[in-house]
């Protein structure tokens, strides 16, 4: 009896020191498993910031890309140009909402999530491996946007259930790309969610178009892109005189480029009709007009040039259709040569140009049209050799 009470005893003293020992590693698991709670969720929490400040960057970056895609690019004034797109950059982020609980020291002004704004060049987009090239201003295409939600910024993302083992808060980055392509053109393609291109029927020599960039001073108009009307005064951008066209602009008398055309082509049918200018002037040419080149105007990939029919509609017929486009953006065909006369002319076509109709005459004697150069953004744009266009592109997109 007494050796089987001493074995119960032992028993039941083995059993304690088990439960206590399950107790402990029970205690130790229940640390584990919270351990492993708190990584999961504020992982889940970082997660999440990282993708909001991706969508950041991203709509910054776009933002700042449509404010270079203005005419500050046409008067140069890059300074001024880097400035306002920096300024969008952090207006858009400030309105994005990266992380609504972050909550920033009392007391301790928090700065932009924003922490740098780049403006360079790539010369291949589609090339993730190019470098960000930094080359004179005027040669910028893209805009480099950086975000980051660190504490050294007052800006971080705040973490929960880690806060039990001291990480109060953690920090995110994210940067995005934007590029505005205006100088790469080289034809237009219309889809049906771009049924029109904004290319109208007239053409300008392009050593004229150079020299006129290069020493343009006849500033009488100007464009508010606020009211987008246009008025008497100087807006810094001079103006071009696309018809008559002058001497130098061809071989023809008294104004013309070639006797019997003063500088308008038939895209399209070679027989246009004035109806068909009208429409091309206000609306721009449609899948109907580039059916007759394949669905695609552009220059040729090994010449650089597209031959296009002279047509000898310049007349006062067009001053409705000129009056319903002043101050719009519109692109005019750049032509290196022509040939033959009238109805027969044909121009070699070599690039493109951005402008808007600021003035016009066509019922006087003494009839013109007067154009300055502006950023146009057509959907349409086809992408090609550099130096094919000028302030003719694409809309702006995001290329990182």
């Amino acid at each position: 009896m007494r050796r089987s009470h001493a074995a119960h005893f032992s028993s039941l003293k083995c059993l304690f020191q088990r439960k206590g020992s399950i107790v402990v590693l029970a205690a130790f698991l229940m640390v584990l498993m919270v351990a492993c709670i708190a990584f999961a969720v504020d992982l889940g929490c970082l997660y999440v910031a990282r993708g909001q400040a991706q969508g950041c960057a991203d709509a910054a970056a776009l933002a700042a890309g449509w404010t270079m895609a203005g005419d500050d690019r046409i008067r140069q004034d890059s300074g001024n140009a880097f400035a306002a797109a920096s300024r969008k950059a952090i207006e858009t982020a400030a309105l994005e909402d990266i992380n609504h609980s972050i909550r920033p020291v009392a007391g301790v002004p928090s700065m932009s999530v924003v922490s740098e704004v780049l403006f360079g060049r790539l010369n291949n987009p589609d090339n993730h491996g190019e470098a960000l090239s930094f080359p004179p201003p005027r040669q910028c295409n893209t805009v480099l946007v950086r975000v980051a939600c660190t504490p050294e910024r007052n800006t971080p993302v705040p973490l929960f259930f880690a806060r039990i083992f001291g990480l109060r808060t953690a920090g995110v980055k994210a940067e995005a790309a934007a590029i505005f392509e205006d100088h790469n053109t080289v034809g237009f393609r219309v889809t049906e969610n771009t049924p029109n291109c904004s290319v109208m029927p007239f053409v300008v020599n392009l050593k004229d178009w150079q020299t006129f960039l290069a020493s343009g001073t006849a500033d009488h108009w100007s464009y508010s892109p606020d009211t987008k009307a246009v008025s008497s005064g100087s807006d810094g951008i001079a103006e071009l005189k696309v018809f008559p066209a002058s001497q130098s602009q061809g071989k023809g008398k008294g104004g013309g480029i070639t006797p019997g055309n003063f500088g308008t082509v038939d895209i399209g049918n070679n027989n246009n009709a004035a109806p068909d200018l009208w429409r091309q002037i206000r609306k721009g040419p449609s899948a109907d007009d580039l059916a007759h080149y394949g669905g695609t105007l552009q220059l040729d990939p090994v010449t650089g040039t597209l031959d296009l029919n002279g047509d000898t509609g310049m007349t006062a017929s067009m001053k409705s259709a000129l009056d319903d486009i002043i101050g719009l953006p519109r692109t005019i065909l750049l032509y290196s040569d022509v040939r033959a006369q009238g109805n027969g002319t044909w121009f070699t076509i070599c690039g493109f140009a951005g402008v808007r109709v600021v003035n016009f005459d066509m019922t006087s004697q003494n009839k013109y049209i007067l154009v300055q150069p502006t950023v146009v953004v057509d959907g349409t744009a086809i992408s090609g050799a550099s130096g094919s266009s000028y302030f003719v592109g694409p809309p702006v997109h995001l290329v990182r």
